[in-house]
């Protein structure tokens, strides 16, 4: 850690709930795994933050690139449109003004970007370029933009890139990339200068000339490496971010080895979550109706109110050692069926069409997860989730409906003899194998990170 940060007096946190930097809408995302490009993955991830989360950060390349985000953006009462109006989402971006974030398409198209080619060259560019111009006026006028972090991000993803190619492919989870393989593909990276900008694209690339050479299956084999290089993109921008703010930011991205010691983890022992209730999203939430989600918004409201104190709740039953977990647990049933109560108040009473009942499976439910030993790996995996947690997915079996359950700030630990060298009582990295998550970081680790990457743009 450096002297200045050292020295830094501590800071004083808002009281919010951490917002979310989700990285699960690029364009490397898409390319690599359909599954996140559908509309049932888009509207969770908002659902989950707005439900469990304290907002959203969003590139504003990803609002423009994402199929499903644009045709969010032409209805007005979507929740995407109405989420950006209330700054519950707010843009990431470089830049200064309303008619530079409209021109952004463009410039990235003349740069030489090919999604933002095929947009604006498509016939859809005629409709959205007006739209997206009323959008940015919309969002300056609001304040909603956030700056980029003033990091130079180049250098950061370098940073967090190149100690993976000294690691055995077995310690990054890959499978089908061999040592080889890793080596010649470093020797191409860095023969294309990463640190001189778009290093995540001149990883793709030589990880495509090596592995069409040498790989049995190259495509599978540059899916799997390249599911580290998005999550170094996202881990890049989540560091700067939990860097710059007082509450820290979480990130939602895919989950490996390669850069786990950077993640605020704490250990959780396995009688600490069974048995307790966890609120299960609905299907038929009126996603087009956006205005009917404006409470959560408002901190001051009676179901924000109820959902900080369901997460508090939780926070405290699965605190490192924790005790009285009986009473615990009695504290966060009453404070779930409290938030369901106020979810329940809210659209029984906005929307006829639809009604919740916490008794039964419609509408949102209690959902008791329960994680045991004798969980297989692909009985359990995680998807996109809010602030510092994990949404588990746990299931009978592979076949079975999946069942999905959100438990915020569950950051789980692999159990070392510091703990309990038996493993019999802590849940550990190899119990549930998670894909997808939402991860926090160390914050002195994000500081010592951040200190050695200069700034983009002098002050």
């Amino acid at each position: 850690m450096s002297e200045e940060t050292k020295d830094r007096p501590a800071r004083k946190r808002s009281g919010m709930l951490q917002r979310t930097y989700t990285g699960l809408l690029d364009d490397s995302m898409l390319r690599h795994d359909a599954d996140f490009v559908g509309e049932r993955f888009f509207n969770k991830m908002i659902l989950k933050n707005l439900l469990f989360g304290g907002g959203i950060y969003l590139n504003d390349g990803y609002l423009v690139n994402h199929p499903v985000a644009r045709r969010h953006l032409y209805n007005e009462r979507s929740i995407l449109r109405v989420m950006l109006s209330q700054n519950f989402i707010r843009l990431l971006t470089r830049t200064g003004a309303p008619e530079d974030l409209a021109d952004m398409p463009l410039r990235m198209a003349e740069a030489g970007n090919a999604s933002f080619a095929q947009l604006v060259s498509s016939p859809e560019w005629a409709d959205f370029q007006p739209l997206l111009g009323r959008i940015a006026d919309a969002a300056f006028f609001n304040g909603n933009p956030r700056p980029w972090p003033n990091y130079d991000m180049s250098v950061g993803y370098r940073k967090l890139i190149e100690p993976i190619f000294g690691y055995e492919p077995a310690r990054l989870g890959l499978r089908l990339v061999t040592w080889d393989e890793l080596q010649q593909i470093r020797k191409e990276y860095l023969a294309l200068k990463p640190e001189e900008g778009n290093g995540r694209h001149k990883l793709e690339t030589s990880a495509e000339t090596v592995l069409n050479e040498t790989a049995r299956d190259p495509r599978a084999s540059l899916q799997e490496l390249m599911a580290i290089g998005n999550q170094a993109y996202h881990y890049n921008f989540g560091l700067a971010l939990t860097a710059d703010e007082d509450d820290g930011i979480a990130v939602d991205t895919t989950v490996g080895a390669a850069f786990d010691e950077l993640l605020q983890t704490r250990a959780v022992e396995r009688g600490q979550i069974e048995g307790i209730p966890l609120i299960q999203l609905p299907e038929n939430l009126p996603m087009d109706e956006g205005t009917l989600f404006w409470p959560f918004t408002d901190p001051s409201s009676e179901v924000s109110v109820a959902k900080r104190q369901y997460l508090e709740a939780l926070d405290r039953l699965l605190a490192e050692n924790a005790g009285g977990i009986d009473d615990l647990r009695r504290d966060v049933r009453d404070a779930t069926d409290l938030y369901l109560d106020r979810i329940s108040t809210i659209f029984a009473t906005e929307s006829a069409a639809l009604s919740f009942d916490i008794k039964l499976e419609a509408g949102v439910t209690f959902a008791a997860g329960r994680l045991t030993s004798g969980v297989a790996d692909r009985d359990a995996v995680a998807t996109a989730a809010p602030t510092a947690g994990l949404a588990l997915k746990i299931q009978a079996s592979a076949s079975s409906q999946a069942r999905e359950v959100l438990v915020d700030r569950f950051r789980i630990t692999d159990a070392t003899a510091e703990y309990n060298p038996s493993h019999e009582d802590l849940i550990t990295l190899g119990d549930i194998k998670p894909q997808i998550t939402s991860l926090a970081f160390d914050r002195a680790k994000a500081e010592a990170f951040i200190a050695t990457i200069p700034p983009m743009f002098e002050r």
